[in-house]
């Protein structure tokens, strides 16, 4: 399962939100697409072309209605899943970043290739110990400045939930000492994990903040 790309391909209805009147704007362009959901992404074809120029995604206000929103560039400067959304029942691992693949006709492309999708605290930060199932797993890993690579044995923790599973670098007693560290930091909300391309709904976690030993350090 995966979001629905919606394009829009009318000189006549672009997406602007400098215009005054913006809230008009918005509810005629979802008026204007077929079956709109929570989640989904919306393409400005007058706008797409490059990454991911034109990109927005469909979103909630306070009263519940759909509006049309940017997507957040608090991870990716290019841009990325992020605000109030998180891989769960309804959003499984790959469900936005497979969108701009599978049965996808427009012309954009996340930064990453594989991008990175969020998981809110209130999921990862209620992760113990006792959920994370740990394995040895050989995986390669690029030496010489990524010219080569070498078959290594690598610790991974796993938690399985009914919507998929999400992994993590590192023994039972690592992954818990980092993850109690992130749960301390109120400016850290979600995590990010890029969803594998080889097994169905699993998604491992970034190496962007993971692998930062000088942050786990700072924050003892």
């Amino acid at each position: 399962m995966y979001a629905q790309v919606h394009i829009l391909n009318n000189d006549n209805i672009t997406i602007d939100f400098s215009k005054k009147d913006i809230n008009s704007v918005n509810t005629t362009i979802i008026q204007s697409l077929t079956n709109p959901k929570y989640g989904d992404l919306v393409e400005d074809y007058s706008k797409s072309g490059y990454r991911t120029n034109g990109l927005y995604i469909i979103n909630k206000n306070i009263n519940g209605d759909l509006i049309i929103s940017n997507i957040s560039h608090d991870y990716d400067d290019y841009g990325n899943i992020g605000d109030n959304f998180t891989l769960c029942d309804e959003f499984p691992p790959g469900y936005w970043t497979f969108a701009l693949e599978k049965n996808y006709y427009g012309k954009m492309w996340w930064h990453r290739g594989t991008q990175e999708e969020p998981v809110s605290k209130d999921i990862w930060g209620l992760i113990t110990e006792n959920d994370l199932i740990e394995q040895i797993l050989q995986i390669y890993k690029h030496i010489n400045n990524f010219k080569d690579k070498v078959l290594i044995d690598e610790d991974i923790c796993d938690v399985q939930y009914n919507w998929g599973i999400l992994r993590f670098y590192g023994t039972k007693s690592t992954v818990q000492h980092k993850l109690n560290i992130l749960k301390k930091d109120s400016y850290i909300t979600n995590l990010y994990f890029i969803p594998s391309r080889d097994t169905e709904k699993l998604s491992i976690i970034s190496e962007y903040i993971w692998d930062d030993e000088d942050y786990f350090i700072s924050n003892e």
